[in-house]
């Protein structure tokens, strides 16, 4: 499918947001502009401190945010390449200025690979570390925001990497737990059955 149409509503909020960041000061439009790209760098160092932090160490607990967020980049670049819905900056009429630069023709915007990313790490983060669940959320959620402030992404490019990047995580978290729990210890058998 090329060229996906956009919803009325996406665009209406798109609107609104983008022109609160082009509105913003200039100080405001450097820090967003530098924090977009810093909640991804943030949200990989929680992952390392809440697994330092934990009782529970095992090696797989600390993989799993990270190759949920390999996994879930992977499926959202290959949706991006399917759908090919142009970015919000080209394709809402209007739109003259971003506080962001408009990325080339060809680099799609659905889903928002950012926002994919924010979310994997973030529902990995707290599902295997549920006191770090708050923060990690949070930056998740900022991070999705602040795509649309830029001007490089429709809410539903947003919404739509939220779900992706939370689905892998679930999965990854939910593969670790089941194949990488400790043995059970072995129990004795009764006396009855001994021969």
């Amino acid at each position: 499918m090329a060229n996906a149409e956009t919803p009325e509503i996406s665009d209406a909020w798109y609107r609104e947001i983008a022109g609160w960041g082009v509105a913003a000061p200039e100080w405001v439009q450097l820090l967003v502009a530098v924090l977009t790209e810093a909640f991804l760098v943030l949200l990989a160092v929680l992952v390392l401190l809440a697994w330092w932090r934990s009782r529970d160490r095992r090696i797989p607990l600390l993989v799993a945010p990270f190759a949920a967020t390999a996994v879930a980049y992977l499926v959202s670049t290959t949706a991006k390449d399917l759908i090919q819905q142009d970015r919000p900056c080209r394709g809402v009429p209007g739109v003259r200025e971003t506080v962001e630069a408009c990325p080339e023709y060809g680099d799609w915007s659905l889903p928002s690979n950012h926002t994919t990313i924010a979310a994997a790490l973030a529902v990995a983060i707290a599902l295997l570390w549920r006191r770090f669940a708050v923060s990690a959320l949070a930056m998740a959620l900022l991070a999705g925001f602040s795509r649309i402030l830029v001007g490089a992404h429709y809410p539903h490019d947003v919404l739509a990497g939220m779900a992706l990047g939370a689905l892998v995580a679930v999965l990854a978290v939910a593969a670790v737990e089941r194949f990488s729990r400790p043995p059970a210890p072995e129990r004795p058998l009764p006396e009855a059955e001994r021969v």
